[in-house]
């Protein structure tokens, strides 16, 4: 018989109107049953309602947002709608897109620790599972560590660390896996399987490790959801493509080779870099050459925690760096107030980049500091929001979802023409389809891209070069004809 962990019937659910906004029905009598044991991946679109679904099933929405929530969800038989989110602890636990909205403790320890307390725990045991926690995601160096310190990848295998410790019937994970080391992904899923717990997935994309643990396919679109077996098609992937979240062929932009790398423009230059932080144990980044040249696209992978972002900020010039000289074409030195014009920095996290109320007024910003005229303005705002597939000028920027936000950022560095553009982990919550088509948009021939990621297959038919860094130092340099061998390629970054 089939015992059912997890049941949606006739779900309905919107958000509050604003002034101005008007909130569309994000679920649509929506039905859905998850037997016990099984691992789901459900995909969709940034806006579909992934993230909203997520925290339906917590009993965080409408709670604590507000909303029209119709219809019945169940789980391990209890309807949630009499529960408060603390009585569901042991029953389901959430990792979320944004882990800044869930971490709030000053040391990793005590932020796994804090649920153990709640629940009662001895004090020996809770000392005990904070430990084997850690060391499940490879984090067993950390438990003193300030989570501030922690790099977004980082922070998310923390939040897993708190799963394994609690132990809940029902994972559910949000835009997780993305931003993760490959070994970490298997780790994870390979757990979760074995102890037969019940997994719920909400991705933008289809990775390659879900082929080997995924029981079920949702794909989120239009308020609908549809269900997959491996039944239906060969494979998960045939399915996901039917919907257009794959491209079948990725384009690359017409990025430098031939005869044009050999007078292909400098952008920026750096030698003998130096950089460490000061309340950040001893970790430094350590660079002794790297250039940036017109028309390029550099992929920058590595582990995390392997300096990727720190590098990123001082090129942006967010970070002043210690020791070492950053220079422009001419040779001239580069301040860090001179990068932040020139360079332009999409953050791992949005939400640390989008303060103003409107779509239009995050748009409109930084046009207004060049001077632009208001019909400028108003031509530029239109073009971003077709060419980025965004919402409407007057949405508020704070309600559109975290994939949304990461558009809305790629279209406003696509306004301010800055001769180069750092992606940080720009994919995750972005479906492949998504990321290709900001990437083109960005790509110029007088603009070089840098594109932080864990997507190997993606990046190796954008990029014109590979970047592999490792405990804050530049480990090799990869050439595109050293991107067929993607089995070594990915072997020497686990």
């Amino acid at each position: 018989m089939r015992e059912i962990a997890l049941s949606l019937h006739n779900l309905y659910f919107k958000y509050p109107d604003y002034p101005d906004f008007s909130s569309h029905i994000l679920f649509d009598s929506i039905n859905l049953e998850i037997e016990k044991g099984s691992l789901s991946i459900l995909i969709g679109r940034p806006d579909s309602g992934k993230t909203t679904l997520s925290r339906i099933l917590g009993g965080l929405i409408p709670r604590f947002t507000g909303g029209e929530l119709k219809g019945e969800i169940f789980l391990n038989g209890k309807n949630i709608t009499n529960y408060k989110p603390y009585d569901l602890i042991k029953d389901i636990g959430l990792v979320f897109q944004n882990p800044e909205e869930e971490i709030f403790t000053t040391r990793c320890d005590t932020e796994i620790a804090f649920a153990l307390e709640s629940l009662g725990m001895a004090k020996d045991r809770i000392a005990e599972k904070v430990d084997n926690s850690l060391g499940a995601v490879g984090m067993q160096n950390y438990k003193e560590k300030n989570p501030v310190y922690l790099s977004g990848g980082e922070k998310k295998k923390l939040l897993m660390a708190s799963l394994f410790a609690v132990d809940p019937d029902i994972w559910v994970f949000d835009e997780v896996f993305e931003e993760l080391d490959p070994w970490i992904r298997k780790i994870v899923l390979s757990y979760v399987v074995k102890k037969k717990k019940t997994v719920v997935i909400l991705t933008s994309k289809w990775l390659d490790v879900y082929e080997e643990f995924a029981d079920r396919l949702f794909i989120l679109e239009s308020a609908k959801l549809h269900s997959f077996t491996g039944d239906s098609y060969n494979d998960f992937s045939k399915a996901i493509r039917l919907y257009g979240l794959v491209p079948e062929k990725i384009k690359k932009p017409a990025s430098i080779s031939g005869e044009r790398n050999k007078n292909a423009g400098i952008l920026l230059k750096l030698r003998g870099l130096r950089f460490s932080y000061d309340n950040k144990d001893d970790f430094t980044v350590e660079i002794d050459s790297f250039k940036l040249v017109k028309g390029e696209i550099t992929g920058l992978i590595g582990r995390n925690g392997s300096g990727k972002s720190t590098f990123a900020k001082i090129l942006c010039g967010l970070l002043d760096h210690n020791n070492g000289i950053i220079t422009d074409k001419t040779g001239s030195s580069l301040s860090p107030e001179t990068l932040n014009r020139s360079v332009g920095y999409l953050f791992q996290n949005p939400d640390f980049q989008i303060f103003l109320p409107t779509v239009e007024e995050e748009l409109k910003i930084g046009l207004k500091y060049l001077g632009k005229s208001v019909q400028e303005m108003d031509d530029a705002v239109s073009k971003a929001i077709r060419l980025f597939d965004l919402p409407k000028a007057s949405s508020p920027a704070s309600l559109i979802s975290y994939g949304t936000k990461r558009k809305l950022q790629a279209a406003i560095y696509y306004l301010l023409h800055r001769s180069v553009i750092i992606l940080d982990e720009a994919d995750s919550g972005l479906s492949i389809s998504d990321l290709v088509s900001l990437v083109n948009n960005l790509y110029s021939e007088d603009t070089a891209l840098v594109v932080i990621t864990h997507d190997l297959d993606t990046i190796t038919r954008l990029a014109d070069r590979l970047i592999f860094m490792e405990k804050g130092k530049i480990k090799k340099i990869y050439y595109q004809d050293e991107f067929t061998n993607l089995n070594e390629f990915r072997s020497s970054i686990r």
